[in-house]
């Protein structure tokens, strides 16, 4: 290796460690652009702070660091308007969804409280039926002079509960139907009211002939 050799190489890395150090004190300077554009974003208009940047003499890169910070920032605010989007759509499909299934079940308890009430109307026309059924047994018993001798009092104690029993089903449904919105609480209690007074007529008739 000759001296020329030897010198060129030296220049030649002496050139090398310059720019490595230009490269380091570049990337610090792009580091201290962009931790000031981020600390400045959460007080500054975005217009203010590239203004700042811009007129520090001391930061060449100011202008490049922060279009690239932008774009940057731009892209990630796409993504996240696309994140948003879809949350928002799924949440959208989530309530229709849950929406869909409160009709089915409120279709379903519909039809659930419509067959109780249904049920309750049967259960009412079969307590009135009983209540006729006992007046007229006792008219008849009445009519007839019987004593409790010779009554069948074991028929007329059973009558009166079964009376009590339908009654109380009775009241049971009717409850139910009004919750579910079938009847109102006057149609509810009109009902009963026709059935409690039937009931009691029919019971302490047939209390007043057996004892």
């Amino acid at each position: 290796m000759q001296l020329s050799d030897f010198k060129d190489y030296k220049t030649a890395l002496d050139k090398l460690h310059q720019l490595q150090a230009r490269e380091k004190a570049l990337e610090a300077q792009y580091l201290g652009v962009q931790s000031q554009l981020v600390e400045a974003r959460s007080s500054n208009p975005r217009e203010q702070l590239i203004d700042q940047l811009i007129e520090n003499p001391e930061q060449a890169l100011a202008p490049s660091a922060v279009q690239a910070l932008q774009a940057n920032h731009e892209h990630i605010g796409r993504e996240l308007n696309l994140v948003r989007q879809a949350i928002r759509q799924q949440h959208s499909n989530l309530r229709s969804a849950e929406a869909r299934a409160s009709k089915q079940a409120c279709d379903q308890v519909r039809k659930d409280y419509g067959a109780l009430v249904k049920q309750a109307m049967q259960q009412a026309a079969e307590l009135a039926m009983t209540c006729e059924q006992a007046r007229a047994l006792t008219e008849e018993l009445k009519q007839g002079g019987l004593s409790a001798a010779t009554l069948p009092v074991v028929d007329l104690l059973r009558m009166t509960g079964e009376l009590g029993n339908r009654y109380s089903t009775l009241r049971l449904l009717m409850d139910e139907a009004q919750h579910a919105g079938f009847i109102t609480s006057e149609d509810k209690a009109s009902m009963l009211s026709r059935a409690v007074k039937a009931g009691y007529v029919a019971a302490n008739q047939i209390t007043e002939v057996g004892t």
